[in-house]
């Protein structure tokens, strides 16, 4: 999740969001922290010219050895028309990962796109939505 998704607009001060991103933020860090404690590889996908990730995520895994960030210029982050796919591919295959669990803020479009490119190259995933 990258801040930039939670400030636009000034929507994170609304009462019905404050609520919805504070449970959004607990749960991510509730699955980065099991990933961390199982030795599960952490990658993060930033949309190009949106700002970094999240820092309340980033801290957590700063001494971490298995978490790496990659770049996006498409919804999907294994979109073929996504410039910097090859790199996140070519990563998956280094480390022999095969299994994807896809956590972010909007499952309407980021998380969707990755959970069907991801399938379509043949990755089993899980998507978490609590």
């Amino acid at each position: 999740m990258q801040s930039y998704f939670v400030t636009r607009g000034g929507n994170e001060n609304k009462p019905e969001n404050i609520k919805k991103l504070k449970q959004i933020e607990e749960h991510q860090i509730e699955m980065v922290e099991l990933a961390k404690k199982q030795g599960i590889h952490i990658v993060f996908i930033e949309y190009e010219n949106c700002g970094e990730t999240y820092s309340k995520l980033t801290d957590i895994v700063k001494d971490y050895e298995h978490t790496k960030t990659f770049k996006k210029n498409t919804d999907g982050m294994l979109d073929p028309k996504n410039s910097h796919r090859n790199e996140i591919t070519g990563y998956f295959e280094k480390e022999k990962i095969g299994n994807l669990i896809i956590i972010g803020a909007n499952g309407g479009a980021c998380v969707e796109s990755s959970i069907e490119g991801s399938m379509r190259d043949k990755y089993n995933v899980i998507a978490y939505n609590k």
